[in-house]
């Protein structure tokens, strides 16, 4: 596993030399590891530049810390064959789980979010309940808005209700379902939600996500975190889509990030917090952190072409008239919203 862009860029601001290096020779792997953890991301990036002996210390810690079999195992018997499964259907993980991986967190009750297009989600189900899931059978009735026409057609489905609104992009949801046994005996309810889109799964969390903390994803090859100085550093998550103008009621989700740490920030704080880089940009850009998985697993093209992870978009600030709500900024696709 290796990082392909460092988007932290800060000097160190302690001093370090043979005596930080031997502490950490002198040290087991597991209190090193231990210790590392308490480390913000940008430090253990930077730590990694102090001499080649912090640097082999801070590359094993990488390698457990962000270790996808490790997140994969949690939920598959068989993770080497989720890497392969992800890369046929070209899906990607996204949402909480994919937060939690980059942060080195674990969020309880948090599910498996996974976005594909719907040529993969039979394959991909079908691999799902070989694994000893089970589709849900609570099949509700749920709404999908066609952004062309008025019509609204009503599809059957194992799935959550999805509160429609328009141009959200989403097909169909599907709960997988598996009660695993703990040493405790107590049991853990796993839920895979597979979140069917009618584009590519990366412009879907690029342009329809709520926030930027959001804006992560997994794929079978690489983990990308879009903005991650703010996302893992300064702990912020800048609204970029909003409905109606006032947080003075929060939306379940903004009490839910601010209960892991995050502050929400909307147009009102504008001046109080550090402002995110805006222009143009692309996903996997020096501004991004990429972690590549070193798999051998992934071979060829998946049912679509392979997922372009050149994505270009644009951050736009509210002055650019582009952006509506109590929102801090938009995430657009460019010349789109001109």
């Amino acid at each position: 596993m290796a990082e392909s862009f460092d988007p932290f860029q800060d000097e160190l601001q302690f001093p370090l030399g043979t005596n930080f290096e031997t502490l950490l020779l002198s040290l087991q792997d597991h209190v090193v590891h231990h210790l590392f953890s308490f480390f913000t991301v940008d430090t253990v990036l930077i730590l990694s530049k102090v001499s080649h002996v912090v640097q082999e210390v801070c590359r094993s810690y990488t390698c457990e810390a962000w270790n996808i079999y490790g997140l994969s195992h949690e939920w598959f018997p068989d993770p080497i064959g989720f890497q392969a499964a992800m890369h046929v259907s070209n899906a990607v993980i996204s949402g909480s789980l994919a937060l939690q991986y980059f942060n080195r967190e674990r969020y309880p009750g948090c599910d498996m979010d996974v976005y594909l297009r719907v040529a993969g989600a039979d394959l991909l189900g079908r691999w799902f309940k070989g694994q000893g899931y089970r589709k849900s059978l609570d099949s509700e009735s749920y709404y999908i808005c066609n952004s062309t026409t008025p019509a609204i057609r009503l599809i059957e489905s194992s799935s959550v209700e999805n509160m429609c609104r328009l141009r959200n992009g989403i097909l169909e949801v599907r709960n997988y379902i598996k009660f695993l046994v703990r040493t405790d005996h107590t049991v853990r309810k796993m839920q895979v939600q597979m979140i069917i889109v009618d584009i590519e799964p990366i412009h879907h969390i690029l342009f329809e996500y709520h926030s930027t903390a959001l804006m992560n994803f997994i794929t079978s090859r690489e983990a990308v975190c879009l903005f991650p100085r703010s996302t893992l550093v300064d702990r912020i998550s800048y609204i970029a889509h909003s409905e109606g103008n006032s947080l003075l009621a929060p939306k379940g989700w903004v009490k839910k990030y601010s209960a892991r740490g995050y502050q929400v920030v909307g147009r009102r704080q504008h001046g109080h917090v550090p402002e995110p880089v805006y222009g143009k940009r692309f996903v996997t850009d020096e501004l991004c952190w990429t972690v590549h998985f070193n798999l051998n697993v992934v071979k060829g093209r998946g049912i679509y072409r392979k997922l372009d992870l050149t994505v270009p978009f644009e951050v736009l600030h509210p002055d650019s008239g582009t952006v509506s709500g109590s929102a801090f900024l938009r995430v657009a696709e460019p010349l789109v919203w001109q």
